[in-house]
């Protein structure tokens, strides 16, 4: 299985083998250029690809610039499209779903959050992760940035794997 958290500059991919984290790396390439195409080889030979796509509000509880939700929502559907067809055998595509950030991590805080994630791994895990503990910190402190992808990458299939409760709801 390959967890994905996608961002419209970059994305981060988490790799699981028997239900354990294999490998989690920041792909520092546009998902609409030379990352779907990235994506098409990551793919290739997986049994399923989780990727979380962007959840639209009504107008009332909408944040900041609806563009940027827009620009979103296109590179996670190019990673998508990328992964559904990453056998390039006619009828045996990749299973690929689509999550929606509330649906698998709930509410809570993301800095919780992403602290929470990073406790549910194993030291074996931690090991895998392709960023350095500096960079991983600093995005639980910020919330955002290469470490904060990765671990929601990480954090989607450890949800998928039923390893990680989401948050408080509303």
């Amino acid at each position: 299985m390959i967890t994905c958290d996608v961002g419209v500059n970059h994305f981060a991919i988490a790799r699981w083998r028997d239900g354990a984290l294999w490998r989690a790396e920041y792909i520092n390439e546009r998902p609409l250029e030379t990352g779907a195409v990235l994506m098409t080889f990551v793919c290739a030979g997986e049994d399923l690809v989780v990727i979380e796509i962007p959840k639209v509000y009504d107008a009332q509880f909408q944040k900041g610039d609806q563009r940027d939700i827009r620009d979103l929502a296109l590179a996670a559907g190019g990673l998508l499209v990328a992964a559904r067809h990453a056998n390039g055998i006619p009828g045996e595509n990749v299973k690929v779903e689509k999550v929606e950030p509330r649906e698998w991590k709930g509410t809570l805080d993301k800095k919780i959050m992403l602290a929470r994630i990073l406790s549910k791994l194993t030291d074996a895990e931690c090991a895998t992760i392709q960023l350095t503990e500096n960079v991983i910190e600093a995005g639980i402190r910020a919330g955002k940035g290469p470490g904060a992808d990765v671990l929601d990458a990480i954090g989607i299939g450890l949800w998928k794997l039923g390893r990680l409760k989401k948050g408080r709801t509303r």
